[in-house]
């Protein structure tokens, strides 16, 4: 019991502070409709039949010609994505819904049919799902305590920011699926994780005709245009030492840059020298700053001083 417990209470003290710490202005509506390949026209017809509802409605002029925080960029992408792919408005409103819904209420109201399909699907002896089937609703509970004394905010609470933040802070491939089952429709999450027993349902769940749609991508997709840099600085994904790194690409008024980072547990060190920088590599680096997938760079500038950074996961 301790030990789900202690997990509950790294639900609180560890994810939100951590967003707080290197994400404080997440929800800042400071993107403007620009930066995605949405036409305004689109938009606005998407806006009048509730496929979006922005976070901070009102009458200026920022707000009329539609501006973004994270996670909203993030769902208007989506809505594009699922656009392209022919769905309905009626489905698109169906997948709203549920990433807008309390994710702690959902697993509430629907802890008997997740606590069924976790015992027929997941292959865990009696033990470790008795295990996981409390802390999940410890985790709906005490997510729930938090929304109701306003510790989170309504957004903050939704299935779409635990989502956003889990791959910003955890590294959590998360993908949307659209499934149709039996003539009906359906919406479901998959992490890809391999310790994560829920990443075993969705596999499953790919069995079904299905629409896949990776968040994670379309986060790294906010970071391909250079004038997400003064963005990206707002919603911590890039610091001010990572800003450096970028004004010097810019500039080209470095001579070497190393960057070492760990994919799939091998040990990686990029070295770019002077000249070596096109746009493409300079939006790898950019994606590899603000999606914080690096363990360190070593820039050298053209005076001969030096900057070093860490990984901001050295951090928490």
């Amino acid at each position: 019991m301790s030990t789900v417990f202690e997990k509950v209470l790294r639900l609180k003290n560890d994810h939100f502070e951590k967003v707080e710490m290197l994400h404080p202005k997440i929800l800042e509506t400071i993107v403007p409709l620009s930066l995605t390949k949405i036409s305004p026209r689109n938009f606005y017809h998407w806006k009048e039949n509730g496929l979006i509802e922005l976070s901070q409605e009102n009458d200026s002029e920022d707000r009329k010609w539609g501006k973004f925080n994270l996670i909203e960029y993030v769902w208007v992408s989506a809505i594009e994505v699922m656009r392209e792919f022919g769905l309905s408005y009626e489905i698109i409103k169906k997948v709203k819904n549920e990433l807008f819904a309390n994710h702690f209420q959902y697993l509430i109201d629907n802890r008997e049919r997740i606590e069924k399909m976790f015992e027929q699907q997941l292959g865990l002896n009696e033990n470790e799902l008795k295990e996981f089937i409390l802390f999940q609703r410890n985790v709906a509970e005490e997510g729930l305590r938090m929304f109701d004394e306003n510790e989170i905010s309504e957004l903050e609470s939704s299935i779409l920011f635990n989502i956003v933040t889990s791959i910003l802070l955890q590294e959590k491939p998360c993908s949307l699926l659209i499934y149709r089952k039996e003539g009906e429709f359906h919406v479901e999450f998959m992490q890809y994780s391999m310790n994560d027993p829920v990443t075993k349902v969705g596999y499953l769940i790919k069995e079904y005709p299905h629409l896949e749609i990776p968040i994670n991508n379309l986060i790294s997709e906010f970071l391909n245009e250079p004038k997400s840099e003064k963005y990206a600085e707002i919603f911590g994904m890039i610091n001010a030492k990572e800003m450096k790194v970028l004004e010097a690409i810019r500039k080209r008024d470095f001579v070497e840059i190393n960057i070492k980072y760990n994919k799939k547990d091998e040990l990686i060190i990029e070295t770019i020298k002077d000249g070596e920088i096109t746009d493409e590599k300079a939006t790898y680096i950019r994606k590899l700053l603000g999606l914080n997938k690096y363990e360190e760079i070593s820039l050298t500038y053209r005076n001969d001083k030096k900057l070093y950074i860490k990984s901001r996961k050295s951090t928490i």
